[in-house]
């Protein structure tokens, strides 16, 4: 499988391989400085923080955010720290924090609605006891832990037709999801029962995500990109590679995606492509945007004005996380690098934009072919 690279003018601002198949653009409303002194006190995240020395997760209820963290090796902590009223006046409260060692941390958040749980996923290295977690949303308390190695993310599974629903993940060599139910975190399938995930390009997963609406998977995988199309509560076919990793980068962490389902035409998928740690990496090579069918979506993020995110943008280690409210059609996106989430709006794509493209900086699309 080949791998085909839309290519930018940056300098002339015309967009040549294409506009959104939609007439969607990403707007960027708000940014929130987790290292900010003046906001919090405190960075949330530095070397001595209790949630970790850089963010690697990100999940929403529409008000406040839930943040986890990794260990890059200076600190000795990660954990999950929630900010009320983020984009207007920002309060942390401690949710979670765990001795960790260097380079492991948490993998995933996400938010079940359905449940109004938290759910988190995290590695230390081996089986944790709080591998896999769900906590209450309005008092920080802990609702269940699954002992686990939570080192390849966690979703909100709708399940199918409403069967089957509760926190998705699974874990390194499994080739099955497991589920639990977010209320209590009692199985409902394990890793030895679950429905079978796994492809000939590995089990080194990373995160997962699903479609709200009809229950199908999305996976990273070795830095891949996996796709499956849900049959039943606990059943999937057509699970097919949607993007196929040259190298496969299969032990480096920070490979995520999030679906996101979109109100102003057809879904979308985002991604971003980390083979390796490597700082000095540009936000518009690693993170690509992706139609359900696994064609190039070509929908442009920019700043608030229209211009290019870059270079507002610092170049960073490829480690971001995605989380989409549907409710206000919003994207979050976490970057680890730059301590830092930022608020995407979802909007209708100007005619000046959509036909000439002027002012966009496409992010890099991959497609099958």
């Amino acid at each position: 499988m080949r791998t085909k690279t839309c290519i930018t003018a940056l300098a002339l601002g015309v967009l040549l391989c294409g506009t959104s198949a939609y007439g969607e653009e990403f707007r960027l409303r708000d940014t929130l400085d987790l290292s900010n002194t003046d906001i919090f006190g405190a960075p949330l995240f530095d070397n001595a923080s209790p949630y970790g020395t850089n963010p690697s997760a990100v999940t929403t209820d529409g008000s406040s955010l839930w943040v986890a963290g990794f260990n890059g090796g200076t600190g000795s902590t990660a954990g999950i720290v929630r900010i009320a009223d983020p984009w207007g006046s920002p309060a942390a409260a401690q949710v979670a924090s765990y001795a960790t060692p260097g380079s492991r941390g948490f993998s995933g958040l996400a938010y079940d609605y359905n449940e109004s749980a938290v759910l988190a996923a995290y590695d230390k290295g081996s089986a944790d006891a709080n591998g896999i977690t769900g906590w209450h949303p309005a008092t920080d308390a802990p609702l269940w832990a699954r002992n686990a190695r939570g080192g390849s993310g966690v979703g909100d599974d709708p399940g199918f037709g409403g069967v089957d629903r509760g926190a998705g993940w699974t874990t390194f060599g499994s080739g099955r999801r497991a589920l639990q139910d977010s209320a209590s975190g009692g199985d409902i399938y394990t890793t030895a029962d679950g429905m079978v995930i796994l492809t000939a390009e590995g089990s080194f997963w990373r995160d997962m995500d699903f479609n709200a609406a009809s229950g199908d998977i999305w996976l990273r995988e070795g830095n891949n990109v996996i796709a499956g199309t849900r049959t039943g509560g606990n059943s999937v076919t057509d699970l097919t590679v949607v993007y196929d990793e040259p190298t496969d980068a299969d032990f480096v962490a920070g490979q995520n995606i999030a679906y996101l389902d979109s109100a102003l035409g057809g879904d979308l998928v985002i991604y971003n492509s980390r083979t390796s740690t490597a700082t000095g990496q540009l936000f518009s090579l690693v993170v690509n945007t992706i139609n359900p069918d696994g064609s190039a979506a070509g929908v442009p993020l920019l700043q608030g004005n229209g211009a290019p995110l870059e270079p507002l943008f610092a170049q960073g280690a490829a480690y971001y996380d995605f989380e989409w409210y549907a409710p206000r059609q919003e994207l979050l996106i976490s970057d680890f690098s730059n301590r830092m989430v930022y608020r995407f709006e979802l909007i209708p794509e100007p005619a000046s934009l959509s036909l000439l493209g002027f002012g966009a900086l496409t992010l890099l699309r991959r497609r099958r072919g």
